[in-house]
């Protein structure tokens, strides 16, 4: 069974991403979190393991994205990560390029193909 973390400061989006994610395949186990760090604090500490990927916002208060990434880089965590956003901003799709663990880079909502595509990887 796969596993997706959701992490974005919005709440209804998270809930979105996560019924969306229950319509594609119902034995996803999915974690939300609006709280970038608290969900750092959690990959970082855990077990990693080959079935947990994350999908991550980019512009978040407190921690962004960038940080988030850069906190799983500094301590060797290496989730796959897809970026879910709704920046326009070219120089983001080339910052995330930047990181080894992203795989790819999608517009906010999510939608079935994102999430069709995040579970044939890995």
């Amino acid at each position: 069974m796969k596993r997706i973390i959701v992490i974005d400061d919005d709440a209804i989006n998270n809930y979105l991403c996560e019924m969306t994610i229950k319509v594609v395949n119902k034995n996803v186990k999915t974690e939300c979190f609006t709280n970038p760090q608290l969900a750092a604090s959690m990959v970082i500490n855990e077990n990693h393991d080959n079935e947990t990927v994350i999908l991550l916002d980019i512009n978040m208060p407190v921690m962004d994205g960038w940080q988030f990434l850069k906190e799983m880089a500094n301590n060797n965590v290496d989730y796959p990560v897809y970026i879910l956003t709704s920046s326009i901003n070219p120089t983001d799709k080339s910052n995330a390029d930047k990181f080894k663990n992203v795989k790819n880079f999608f517009s906010k909502p999510l939608n079935f193909e994102n999430i069709n595509e995040v579970l044939s990887k890995r």
